[in-house]
């Protein structure tokens, strides 16, 4: 699972997730990149849930796709996340009950403004189209107190805003968490032209010790012998 945080608007669109990869048990898995500017397209790809899913995605948008705006790409979505979906539940039966939403937010040459949509597993991965607005997920008890504190602040609210996110999650049950750490990372991009800034934006205070657990998980079942442990 994910944190992701955003504010689409006409002219702009702003993302941030958070960079922990967790396994089916809610573990530390490893630190991932979660958000994909896709130039070529003019639109920024992000996902919650499964990683494998947005992988995936992103694998078939770059080797089979041939679009040039997020219109297209929006269009020829659907079918080929379901096949991609259905396929890895084949190989990974373990991962069954997984679910994942992929956001394209790009800019639309037929509206000529940004424009977001959400394809959701359980709804088949059908377009969704993202309202204008700020929207978190998972969402905070306060979501009008939440969206207050963007407008007040704008992106400098993005690290206090995905903290309150962690700090909730991690007052829940182990196997109810969708798990947040490691990293923030933050995407602005603007068009025309299309043009995107990702940068690191803040490292959780936890970040090393889920790093260690990490490696001390992959030493034991030997598939990492030689990385140093985070200081």
């Amino acid at each position: 699972m994910t944190s992701l945080l955003f504010a689409l608007e006409p002219e702009r669109i702003v993302v941030a997730c958070d960079s922990l990869s967790c396994t089916v048990d809610k573990l530390p898995r490893g630190f991932v990149s979660k958000i994909h500017p896709l130039p070529h397209l003019s639109t920024v790809v992000c996902g919650t849930g499964s990683a494998s899913v947005l992988t995936h995605w992103l694998c078939t948008i770059c080797e089979n796709v041939v679009a040039r705006n997020v219109d297209v790409l929006v269009e020829l979505a659907g079918d080929q996340l379901m096949g991609i979906d259905q396929r890895l539940r084949d190989v990974y039966p373990e991962a069954a009950g997984l679910t994942s939403t992929v956001y394209h937010f790009g800019y639309s040459w037929s509206e000529k403004s940004f424009v977001g949509y959400a394809h959701r597993s359980g709804d088949g991965y059908r377009p969704e189209r993202v309202e204008y607005g700020f929207g978190m997920k998972p969402p905070p008890e306060n979501m009008a107190a939440a969206a207050a504190r963007w407008l007040e602040a704008g992106p400098q609210s993005l690290v206090e805003l995905m903290q309150q996110q962690k700090d909730d999650d991690e007052r829940r049950p182990l196997h109810e968490r969708v798990g947040i750490g490691g990293e923030v990372h933050v995407c602005v991009a603007e068009a025309p032209p299309f043009a995107c800034r990702v940068q690191v934006c803040h490292e959780f205070s936890d970040a090393s010790d889920a790093w260690n657990a990490i490696l001390d998980r992959l030493r034991e079942d030997g598939s990492l012998r030689a990385v140093p442990r985070a200081p």
